[in-house]
């Protein structure tokens, strides 16, 4: 428990530095360029993290040299900005009101969310797909760069989240395995997004009172149920989520107001970009959200802009930075662009993997996320909606906690139009930031998961905020906001009965579980010997090979060979060889 602890603030104090150096550096031309809250600043920190560690991975691994290229590089910024450090911090502190009930009632509301994910987190994870490749695929980033064909191996392993880089450079060694801090740490930002929402709407002015000081709230209660038993694993899924709605929140105005003009806003319109492109980067499901910089960039041409298409050159570079490095990283372990999209060309290579399968993949994910029987989850992808989305539909509302959000999502465009019927004025909103325009990229994003992938992991965050917008955007009073606030603090308490039961009664181990997180086993596995002589653990329980030592994998496609001396060089599948289903 106390290494989670440590790790969480070891990101924040490491996130938080790189964000806010980078943000000072960008507005220092732009004196009238907003603030950003400690959410946003963190964000960006890892965001640039990934943007450094992205073109670096396909030529070192993300070892120990790295890590402590990192340390040093952030104690030579902490050093160099000490005075304006220590002028920041003053700043800070002439801004919160140490009078205000409201307050330390956040700070208390606070303290239970956390406490919630730290002991949530210490109990370990119940999720499948990190025993499966999320630890294996770890693994493969510390002790190698890129490695060709990894996804000849094993078809998971060449799923590229660039998540997967800055987690891997945030491990914590401990006696039973590598814990990994980063992912629960995000959801961290959610629960402070959540009290400050609700502590500015209870001392701000009366026009800041709307249902957007209790969206954070209620963002943070949704995932946490979904998401609870997944809060140890480094899972790319929950964490696009936490990505998402706090986007989606910033652009909806829930931090306050972030106007975009001209020239004197560019570097609101640079983060947009930044943090967009990187969620596509964690997961494609999140290509709607490059939407919101679109949006951003038509705002301000239509506000005076200068250069229609100067506007767009800065924009469109870092987008190129950031999105090229994610497709040579694809092209390396897989031979494709964007895996496991096998209709797009892939490269002539010999690490490149057979479409059989690719295809394999995809159709798995496709069919699984449409509830489809298991006998046909490797069949073809159905063309028809009638043949999967009632079996669908049952199974969603038979989960409460999403079949909600999709009833509240299914009439939204309906409450919408109804409020721009009886307001026509707000719908001209959509063409400035806010939560009509916002709501609408959540509203496309909500169609691309649908269509595509509809499993509840890949889409809640646009499926979150279309459901919620057009009520967030009603006023709420004071007396509401303070009955929000003591619910949700009922709620943590409530939600708190399973961790505080365990620890009232301990298992074995539990006094070094106090300071180690609990850590799955080893899964048991056998060694077999691949034609070239490489030696191969091969998984025994459901595929898993957790943190077996490289290389495992769930079975040995038949011509799988290494393509030289060292497992650096990659694998591939000879031509001659029939891949197995």
């Amino acid at each position: 428990m106390l290494l989670v602890l440590a790790g969480w603030l070891l990101l924040a104090l490491t996130t938080t530095t790189i964000g806010w150096t980078a943000w000072r550096g960008l507005t220092a031309r732009y004196p009238t360029a907003p603030a950003l809250p400690f959410e946003l600043l963190s964000l960006s920190g890892i965001a640039l993290l990934l943007a450094v560690l992205a073109p670096l991975s396909l030529v070192l691994p993300i070892g120990p040299a790295v890590q402590a290229a990192l340390g040093f590089g952030v104690a030579a910024l902490l050093l160099g900005q000490r005075r304006a450090l220590v002028a920041a911090a003053g700043h800070w502190k002439t801004t919160v009101t140490w009078a205000s009930a409201a307050w330390w009632a956040g700070a208390a509301l606070l303290g239970l969310l956390g406490l919630n994910l730290l002991l949530r987190d210490q109990a370990g994870s119940r999720n499948p797909d990190a025993q499966l490749y999320y630890l294996q695929t770890l693994q493969w980033i510390t002790d190698y760069p890129a490695v060709p064909g990894l996804g000849n191996l094993h078809g998971r392993l060449a799923f590229n989240s660039h998540l997967f880089l800055v987690t891997a450079l945030f491990r914590l060694p401990t006696p039973t395995g590598n814990y990994y801090p980063l992912p629960p740490y995000l959801a961290t930002l959610l629960a402070v997004a959540a009290v400050r929402g609700l502590v500015r709407g209870l001392t701000g002015p009366a026009r800041s009172r709307t249902g957007w000081a209790l969206a954070g709230l209620v963002l943070f209660f949704v995932f946490l149920y979904l998401f609870q038993t997944w809060l140890a694993s480094p899972a790319p899924d929950y964490v696009l989520v936490v990505w998402l709605c706090l986007l989606l929140l910033f652009y909806s105005r829930f931090f306050g107001p972030y106007p975009i003009r001209g020239r004197a806003d560019r570097p609101v319109l640079l983060l947009l970009v930044l943090l967009s492109c990187v969620a596509v980067t964690i997961k494609l499901s999140a290509l709607p959200i490059l939407l919101l910089p679109v949006h951003a960039l038509w705002v301000a041409g239509r506000r005076g802009d200068t250069g229609s298409l100067r506007r767009w050159v800065g924009p469109a570079a870092l987008a190129g930075l950031l999105l090229l490095p994610w497709v040579g990283r694809n092209l390396v372990l897989s031979g494709y662009p964007v895996y496991p999209l096998v209709g797009l060309p892939g490269l002539p290579v010999d690490w490149k993997m057979p479409a059989a399968l690719v295809q394999t993949e995809q159709r798995l994910i496709i069919n699984m996320a449409r509830q489809m029987a298991p006998a046909d989850w490797y069949g073809p992808v159905a063309a028809h909606w009638q043949q999967w989305l009632p079996a669908w539909w049952q199974q969603q509302i038979s989960q409460p906690a999403v079949a909600l959000p999709l009833l509240l999502a299914a009439i939204a465009p309906l409450v919408v139009g109804w409020r721009i019927w009886r307001r026509p004025a707000l719908g001209q909103t959509a063409a400035s930031p806010g939560w009509l325009s916002a709501w609408l990229v959540a509203v496309a994003g909500s169609a691309f998961w649908l269509l595509l992938a509809p499993d509840y992991r890949f889409g809640l965050g646009f499926l979150l905020l279309m459901a919620g917008g057009p009520w967030f955007s009603l006023p709420a009073s004071r007396r509401v906001i303070w009955l929000m606030l003591v619910l949700g603090a009922a709620g943590a308490l409530h939600l708190l009965r399973e961790p505080v039961y365990g620890l009232r009664h301990p298992i074995p181990g539990a006094v070094s579980a106090v300071v180690w997180p609990v850590l799955p086993p080893l899964p048991p596995t056998v060694i077999q010997r691949l034609p070239d002589g490489q030696l191969v653990h091969v998984a025994q329980a459901q595929g898993a090979c957790g943190e077996t030592a490289l290389p495992c994998t769930h079975a040995i496609e038949p011509g799988l060979e290494r393509r030289g001396e060292s497992l650096g060089q990659g694998f591939r599948i000879r031509p001659t060889a029939q891949p197995s289903h």
